[in-house]
Formats: C-alpha cells, structure tokens, sequence
C-alpha cells in the first residue's frame, strides 16, 4: 500500500523532536540500556561455578545491570520532553499545528499495525525502538493539554 508523503508540517515536528533528544542529550541516556540488556544476554551463558565469572564479579555485574534498569525510567520523559521541544520548534518555524497532529495519527496507525498481525523483522525492529515510549494518545493528549485547541481534537 502506498502511503502519501510526509507534509512540511510533520516533518518541521518530527526534526524537532529529534532535534530535542540531541538538545536534551538523551543520546547517553538510552545508551547504558543497551549495554544492560546485551550485559544481560551474556550474563546466563557463563558459568557462575567456573573459572569464567566467579560470584563476586556476578555481583558485581548484576548490581550495575539493575543500575542500568532504572535509567529505563528516564525514556518516557525523554520523549515528553522531546515531543514539547519539537512543537516549539515546528511552531517557532511558521509550521501548523495540523502537523504535529498528522504526525501523531500516523505514529497510532503503525502502532495499530504492531499489534494487528505478526510483524516483519523490518517491522519488528521499527516497533522495538519505540516500545518504551508512551502511546502516542498519551503524548499527544499531554500537548493538547499545552496548546489546546490549535491541536484540534483528541486522537482515536
């Protein structure tokens, strides 16, 4: 199916988010999460009786696995906050609020889709970046609450 091309409006929104993120430096911030699940991955492979990983170096790996956890908690505020950067910005540049809210709709329509059928790898690794942040009607809902009725209504 071919879907139509970005507006102006969604991209001014979409560079701005991201945009956000490398303002915010969020980059490091969703670093150490990938280190702790490859940390993890390993973890059980090695054998905590033999010479390869005693328990004192377990510990010690297992402690800051669960440090690295709780940096998880950072990446839905992450996205908040890079979300309001990008309507500053996508605003501040002449862009409508109609793009912010395109974007959005296309953001729940591939969500929709994650969750209707069994995904691609393509689609898989698409839905695994985002699989930490917020829905996008939670995020959206959360900037009508900052614009208001420029953002029109609601998403369903």
């Amino acid at each position: 199916e071919q879907k139509p091309p970005p507006t102006d409006n969604q991209i001014l929104f979409v560079l701005g988010h991201e945009l956000g993120h490398i303002h915010k430096d969020h980059a490091m911030k969703r670093v150490l999460p990938v280190v702790q699940g490859n940390l993890e991955a390993h973890l059980d492979d090695v054998d905590v009786e033999g010479t390869k990983l005693g328990p004192r170096a377990r510990a010690y790996m297992e402690d800051n696995i669960a440090k690295a956890r709780g940096l998880a908690d950072y990446i839905k505020p992450q996205e908040e906050e890079a979300d309001r950067y990008g309507a500053i910005l996508s605003l501040s540049a002449g862009g409508k609020p109609q793009g912010i809210r395109e974007a959005f709709s296309w953001i729940r329509g591939e969500e929709a889709k994650g969750r209707a059928h069994n995904p691609t790898a393509a689609e898989e690794s698409r839905q695994a970046l985002t699989r930490d942040h917020a829905l996008s009607t939670e995020r959206f809902e959360k900037l009508r609450r900052v614009y208001g009725k420029p953002l029109g209504e609601p998403l369903r």
